[in-house]
């Protein structure tokens, strides 16, 4: 009895060492898996922002319009995805650029008055985003 007793003891302890280092390998695997999505994500935010800066350098060059074309108006014109861009101003009611179909247009008279209306809409910081 007393070496069954001492097997199931030997048993008990191996398999609460076993769980812990299985434990231990999930958490150190979560824990890499969370630094590399953070990673990822701060350089993808270092890229976004990289490109926003040279896009704030472009939009207030001499060659605005070529880098505008360039960016949004090829896009619309050949993607499959985008039909058209527009770029409003900061102001909400100016418009910096707008393509559709690789040609630049007036939204404003294509969409009407509700155009500028989404506009409005989407830019009210109480409304939850969609």
């Amino acid at each position: 009895a007393l070496v069954l007793t001492g097997l199931m003891a030997h048993v008990v302890v191996t398999m609460t060492r076993s769980a812990n280092e299985i434990d231990d390998a999930r958490a150190s695997r979560a824990a890499y898996a969370a630094i590399g999505a953070f990673v990822a994500r701060l350089g993808a935010t270092t890229t976004d922002n990289a490109v926003w800066d040279d896009a704030y350098s472009a939009t207030s060059s001499p060659t605005a319009a070529d880098w505008a074309y360039d960016n949004w108006g090829k896009t619309s014109e050949d993607y499959a995805l985008y039909d058209g861009a527009i770029v409003i101003g900061p102001d909400r009611s100016s418009i910096v650029s707008a393509y559709a179909k690789g040609k630049p247009f007036q939204p404003s008279v294509f969409f009407g008055e509700g155009f500028y209306q989404q506009i409005n809409v989407a830019a009210d910081p109480r409304r939850a985003p969609a």
